[in-house]
């Protein structure tokens, strides 16, 4: 079963990531071999054996297909095999740990577990053996068991179960129904990206992206203001990420949420992480839904409030709070840490502008919810006694989106009886049954469901 904050991957995002792992490969020197047990995160054959290795990992074993037509982040064996191509990191630690991409995380999980460097891995993995032969069955795709199944003799070697067990090596398996929904990015001339990027570069000296700062005093009135049900305007739209797909509610809609979740939480008593934490899970994910930005207006398709706040980056001398690891991180850190990959994510989405407003709307928030979103920049001292949130960001999407759910936090009190007044000060965590889920449930309102709409498809 998924851990509560999993995230789905369709084939057009496995390839975004697949892109990105190949522009970071290339600039550490790799040539890429495409061949049977080879592949290309270029070539957009062995994108769609990328991604069927990917949908075998999370398909279903008896049909051999994954009739969702999506991978996820959840962990396999026992944790110790991570994002959507499961990258097994007893196997492949001291190899990973060769490329700088994956320093700077508390470990090797936490990075694997975002797709971007899950893909970096996948990619490193589909091309072993093309310099120096490892033999067959540990060249290549051959690593994964979903294309060749293999077990351990007495003697710890390894012996052949059942080779292509999905059919991936074949093709046109029920593995690959939906790998080919996807676009290929082309990029432009050298010298016209140069051209370009200078004059992106001039634009954005005049037009600056304002960065509020936030501080704990700040957080907890606006968390006293959800608790009553009045932080966000009730015709307005937000947006928020929620399983990794950008969605829309209404105002009224995330009031409701909020006022259930932390009604009966003593917000005053809580300390900098518990602020911290309800903050990044019932506040902070919303952002109104407008052809306004911060102070920016959108501009034509959007791009010009995308190149601003790709160009912006980060302040290095201020702290920001990373609300994907519940870190406090420098500004320098941030930057020096997404660098690396902005790059190519920037000129994907820039890609994906076209003609269609909603859709370029739809473009510019998933980008800026997925590259600055996550990052809170803070003001004042704070005090973490650890981590507080590993929730990528998200509201709670298996609670909110199941309208006979009630949103929950663990610092809320019991509720209180006239012979219970002694209890007012105790901060107890929710049961949670066996699907992750809170046990106890209110009834919504019937047309509470409407509130949300899956503005980037169904899987």
């Amino acid at each position: 079963m998924a851990p509560e904050n999993y995230e789905e991957y369709t084939a057009e995002q496995l390839q975004e990531y697949l892109q990105y792992a190949g522009n970071y490969l290339k600039t550490k020197g790799m040539e890429f071999v495409s061949d049977e047990l080879h592949l290309d995160p270029e070539n957009p054959e062995d994108i769609k054996r990328f991604i069927a290795i990917a949908f075998a990992e999370h398909g279903d074993p008896k049909t051999k297909s994954n009739p969702r037509q999506v991978a996820t982040n959840t962990p396999g064996d026992e944790g110790d095999s991570r994002g959507p191509w499961q990258i097994r990191i007893p196997t492949w630690k001291k190899i990973l740990e060769k490329y700088d991409i994956f320093d700077g995380y508390e470990s090797l999980e936490e990075a694997l577990d975002r797709p971007e460097l899950n893909a970096i891995a996948a990619v490193i993995v589909a091309q072993q053996g093309t310099v120096e032969k490892r033999g067959e069955m540990y060249d290549g795709i051959n690593n994964w068991e979903t294309v060749m199944d293999t077990e351990l003799d007495e003697n710890d070697e390894k012996q052949l179960v059942t080779d292509d067990p999905y059919g991936i090596k074949k093709g046109n398996t029920p593995i690959y129904e939906g790998t080919e929904n996807f676009e290929t990015q082309i990029e432009p001339p050298q010298g016209q990206m140069e051209e370009e990027t200078k004059q992106i570069k001039e634009f954005v000296q005049e037009n600056t992206l304002e960065e509020e700062a936030k501080s704990i005093p700040v957080m907890k009135r606006e968390l006293l203001a959800a608790k009553r049900g009045s932080l966000f305007s009730d015709p307005d739209t937000y947006v928020a990420m929620i399983n990794n797909r950008l969605q829309e509610i209404d105002g009224s809609g995330i009031n409701k949420q909020t006022r259930e979740a932390l009604g009966n939480t003593d917000i005053d008593s809580l300390s900098d992480g518990a602020i911290l934490d309800l903050y990044t899970k019932h506040v902070h994910p919303y952002v109104a839904f407008s052809s306004v930005y911060k102070n920016l207006e959108m501009e034509g398709s959007g791009d010009n409030i995308i190149d601003i706040s790709h160009n912006t980056g980060f302040d290095t001398n201020a702290k920001y709070y990373d609300t994907k690891i519940g870190s406090i991180i420098p500004g320098k850190e941030l930057r020096d840490k997404e660098k690396q990959l902005e790059d190519s994510i920037y000129r994907y989405y820039k890609g994906r502008l076209g003609e269609d407003s909603l859709n370029n709307l739809q473009q510019v928030y998933t980008y800026l919810l997925r590259q600055r979103h996550p990052f809170i920049r803070m003001e004042g001292n704070v005090e973490l006694a650890q981590p507080t949130s590993t929730s990528n960001n998200e509201p709670q999407g298996q609670n909110i989106q199941n309208s006979e759910m009630g949103i929950y936090n663990k610092y809320q009190l019991p509720e209180k009886k006239p012979s219970e007044t002694f209890l007012n000060n105790w901060e107890m965590v929710t049961k949670v049954g066996s699907n992750n889920q809170t046990v106890a449930s209110q009834k919504p309102q019937q047309d509470t469901a409407k509130d949300f709409i899956n503005i980037q498809g169904e899987e």
